[in-house]
């Protein structure tokens, strides 16, 4: 159900395991009270921390403003999306 509407499925027995993986995902967090899953960060692959692998790619992209490409505009996107994700995945 969502509020009020039931939603018809086609395989019902999926629906229930899919349903039930939804809840068990979340019972830590509900039974705590959290609102919401909090995603630990994930492990660097190779030894290379997520910053750093962003700060070489904005290092890349900004080499090749000289030629025009990418834009301050897309540049400006790039790093706010770095700045996202790390904010996201990394906890300090």
């Amino acid at each position: 159900m969502s509020g009020n509407q039931v939603i018809p499925v086609d395989d019902l027995e999926e629906s229930t395991r899919e349903a039930k993986a939804a809840y068990e995902s979340r019972w830590e967090f509900t039974s705590k009270g959290t609102p919401k899953a909090v995603k630990p960060a994930p492990e660097p692959i190779d030894g290379l921390p997520l910053h750093d692998l962003c700060n070489h790619f904005l290092s890349h992209r900004s080499n090749r403003m000289d030629s025009g490409e990418p834009s301050p505009f897309t540049f400006a996107e790039y790093q706010r999306t770095c700045q996202t994700i790390v904010s996201y995945f990394e906890t300090s």
